[in-house]
């Protein structure tokens, strides 16, 4: 008989109350997908398909190819001509759709669910013989099936005390499991999240049939895979090391069992659970503000566990850990609600130990990840705060197989709403038009010259030439934040792309590109994909858009050189693997003669602020709209070989109610829209930042603090670089002490 320490297996009925008092949508939702499998009508990706009975387990059901069952390693499955699409066979065949079936018997004691699981079991086991066919064929899918097999059992196990036959077969087949994984252990093609999910698998395997006679050593072999592989997976600043955001969210699902399976934290390394609490921390950084993730780098749309079809979403696995590892960081960054995994996880004592878990603000909500060369700049953690994520980090890890070509890519979220987005990923092996599409630069939102993608695409997991970014820093103060960062990809064309984002909360923020070109490029593209909904051209330079469920607008302005032009285009995103979404964006596009050209990009949440924007005969953008007082100006710049970056000039102020903000990078000085001088220091930082808000002054540098400045505003309190300073003011100059 499996067996487990998970809390909620040992308190059926009162799991169920619980979920049935707090979670009642999570019953309803959980019967209906249940009563659909009872049909076969089984959940894959973000689609319901329909099978026949029984269903064929070898069938690609998204282009009907059958891959004729013969021994697996004779199968080619990256070969779409024969075998289609494999993710769609193996998705089927990780049976997660168990789990819905196991807690819909919870719900309502119906044993309609139990002969369906034990039928598909069954089924299965005789479909595919030891060794012989494509479900053989990837020790990751073994795993995660045997994950899925092992949890559903633990919702019958009632019925399988009287059913020994059929617990006999079941345990047969599921060390068969165990037996394939630890001889075809991913160590060499694929030491990733192959590697880490086929060790978990091992463990849960060894950890819930104690009595078998290898289950000592597969959960040694289980932890000390996972033990080892976590130091290289996660990086200095906690992301994953493959640049993919939803290969990170794997892992913490993987981490977060692996603790449970041990007993909990106290019983594992303490530097283990510090890597693992910094992972999670990262992630979240980057998430939304309900907990779902931006889809950076490849995303193959599967899960371990079917908790909910919400795949993308974070919240539910970073409740339990918060509770699990007692954070209080991780639960403030999580959301209110109660998950429901907490419930399966950590029973109704996790859930109290969650919902009283005291919450612990963090100093600020930007995400700052100089390893990963990720940051996310945020005005706060609310469903209505608005938020930009950039990303100027490595390609990704060895051959790169799930990065994408998008250095220096953008999204933008306004007040709560999707605006900007990453394309996504539609397919890893079905098509390599269409999976080279997503992965090129071309569809990301950055800039291509001569149509060259950044990186160029190889074979499915490969890459036939690879970017890298030159630098990337940014700094952030109160709600603002500023970034900066250049990549190598067209040195061979004699042309180099820094971009830089000036982050000023809810309402303004820029994206400005600076390019160098030793000589004259063909086409230059620069590409913001929207999300689902109408991007609509209101005049020269300027955008509205409106999502596809209506709301509020949102507005792009665009200041570039008259050889480029602007323009909307039809276009598609990828929600999930195998969706296509019609989804707009602006193309700003045309040629160039060689020399410096510069674009600006403003990201605008009122319509009042867009149109007052304008540009003057000097290059300076200014406003008087809208709430707000602005002016932004990038002086000239030229191309420094010696330290491999674009020198220039750039100062922001901004001023409204809530305060003032005021960035500069290489300018002593900044000028508000009048032309008065706000701010100006003869020993200024190479990049600060000043937020003045009720007579509070928050100052960040990348270098020493000025000892003394002028500033036009009055200061009560100083903070240089997150410390509080002490200072004397005559007039306008404040001196500060060191």
């Amino acid at each position: 008989m499996p067996v487990t320490r998970l809390r909620a297996f040992a308190e059926r009925e009162a799991a169920v109350a619980l979920i049935r008092e707090r979670i009642p949508r999570a019953i309803d939702e959980t019967i209906a997908c249940a009563d659909g499998i009872l049909a076969n009508r089984i959940p894959l990706f973000s689609r319901i398909c329909e099978f026949g009975d029984p269903i064929d387990w070898h069938l690609e059901c998204a282009s009907g190819r059958r891959v004729a069952p013969r021994f697996y390693r004779d199968i080619d499955f990256l070969d779409a001509g024969s075998v289609g699409d494999k993710k769609y066979i193996w998705e089927l065949n990780r049976h997660n759709y168990f789990m819905f079936l196991g807690k819909a018997y919870w719900f309502t004691g119906d044993r309609r669910y139990y002969e369906k699981w034990k039928g598909d079991v069954r089924s299965w086991i005789e479909a595919n013989p030891y060794n012989v066919g494509i479900n053989w064929a990837s020790s990751l899918e073994l795993a995660i099936r045997a994950v899925n097999w092992i949890w559903s059992s633990w919702f019958f196990v009632e019925e399988l005390r009287e059913d020994r036959e059929f617990l006999a077969e079941l345990c047969r087949t599921i060390r068969l499991h165990a037996v394939h994984i630890e001889r075809h252990l991913s160590y060499v093609f694929s030491p990733n999240t192959h590697l880490t999910g086929e060790a978990l698998g091992l463990l849960y395997v060894g950890a819930s049939f104690p009595s078998m006679e290898r289950a000592g050593r597969w959960v040694a072999l289980g932890n000390r895979i996972l033990e080892s592989e976590l130091p290289k997976h996660i990086l200095g600043d906690g992301g994953y090391f493959e640049m993919a955001t939803y290969y990170h969210k794997y892992t913490i699902d993987f981490y977060l069992h692996y603790l449970l399976l041990n007993g909990g934290p106290e019983r594992v390394a303490p530097g283990i659970v510090s890597r693992i609490r910094l992972m999670i921390l990262h992630l979240l950084g980057l998430a939304e503000a309900d907990g779902t993730i931006p889809l950076l780098g490849d995303s193959d749309g599967g899960q371990l566990l079917f908790f909910n079809l919400a795949k993308n979403n974070i919240g539910g696995s970073c409740a339990a850990a918060a509770a699990l590892l007692g954070d209080g960081r991780v639960k403030h960054l999580c959301g209110p609600g109660d998950p429901e995994e907490v419930v399966w996880l950590l029973g109704t004592a996790g859930v109290e130990r969650y919902r009283s878990l005291p919450e612990t603000k963090p100093v600020s909500y930007h995400s700052i990840n100089l390893d990963t060369g990720l940051f996310r700049f945020r005005t706060g953690p609310g469903a209505e705060d608005s938020s930009l994520l950039i990303d100027c980090g490595p390609h990704g890890w060895k051959a790169c197989g799930h990065a994408h070509s998008d250095l220096l890519s953008f999204e933008w979220i306004s007040r709560g709403a999707k605006v900007v987005v990453d394309l996504g990923t539609y397919t890893y092996t079905g098509s390599k038009l269409v999976r080279d599409r997503s992965r090129m630069s071309q569809s990301h939102n950055t800039i291509t010259i001569n149509d060259e993608s950044q990186s160029t695409p190889g074979d499915v997991f490969r890459w036939k030439t690879i970017a890298r970014p030159t630098y990337a820093r940014a700094l952030a103060a109160g709600e603002a934040g500023f970034f900066e960062g250049e990549h190598d990809a067209y040195e061979k064309l004699g042309c180099r792309h820094q971009r830089s984002v000036i982050f000023l909360g809810d309402d303004l923020a820029y994206v400005i590109d600076l390019l160098t070109m030793e000589r004259e490029v063909s086409t230059i593209l620069v590409n913001v994909q929207c999300a689902a909904g109408e991007l609509a051209r209101l005049d020269e330079g300027l955008f509205r858009f409106v999502g596809e469920r209506g709301g509020s607008a949102s507005y792009i302005r665009v200041f570039h050189p008259a050889s480029l032009g602007a323009s909307v285009a039809n276009g598609e995103i990828y929600p999930d693997y195998g969706s296509a979404v019609s989804a707009p964006r602006m193309e700003l596009t045309g040629r160039a003669v060689h020399g410096n050209l510069k674009i600006v990009t403003a990201l605008v949440g009122n319509e009042g602020l867009a149109r007052a924007l304008r540009l003057d005969d000097e290059g300076r953008i200014t406003a008087a709209g809208g709430g707000w007082a602005h002016a932004l100006e990038v002086g000239a710049f030229e191309y420094s070989p010696k330290g491999r970056r674009i020198e220039n000039a750039l100062a922001a102020f901004a001023e409204r109610a809530r305060g003032v903000v005021l960035c500069a990078r290489g300018a002593k000085s900044v000028q508000g829209p009048d032309g008065e001088t706000a701010y100006e220091s003869g020993a200024a930082g190479d990049v600060l930042i000043v937020c003045s808000r009720d007579g509070a002054v928050t100052m960040a540098t990348d270098a020493a603090p000025p000892g003394e400045f002028e500033l036009r505003y009055p200061i009560q309190t100083l903070v240089v670089n997150g410390e509080r300073r002490e200072f004397t003011r005559v007039g306008r100059v404040v001196r500060v002490r060191s």
